[in-house]
């Protein structure tokens, strides 16, 4: 992943990195991204409950892939990605809408895109 984020800077105007990722485990990635994108980086965080993402699993295609049980295993609740840092994870909540969530995104984005 880190040789695909390298490759694209400065060849395309927007690289999403997109995923599931705990701190423990990505930590050492996530540092690196807002280093090599330091001041056009948006990290944002989905704050649902246990129960609510157990929900939208089961709207995936994939949700034959892994169980809720599978998913009680590995489930880390408000694992934020920077909780002491000055960089903070935009929160999407659990009752924002498809539309809503979209639109926050594309109103962040554009004010990056203002600034530059």
């Amino acid at each position: 992943m880190k040789e695909a984020v390298l490759y694209a800077k400065g060849k395309v105007p927007l690289v999403l990195v997109e995923g599931i990722y705990s701190r423990e485990k990505y930590q050492d990635f996530l540092d690196f991204l807002i280093q090599l994108f330091p001041e056009s980086n948006l990290v944002y965080y989905f704050d649902l409950s246990f129960e609510e993402t157990v929900k939208r699993h089961q709207t995936r295609m994939q949700r034959d892939h892994f169980s809720e049980e599978n998913m009680r295993e590995w489930w880390l609740a408000r694992d934020l990605l920077f909780p002491q840092e000055s960089l903070k994870e935009r929160l999407i909540k659990e009752g924002q809408t498809i539309a809503e969530t979209v639109n926050q995104i594309m109103a962040d984005y554009e004010e990056i895109r203002r600034r530059d």
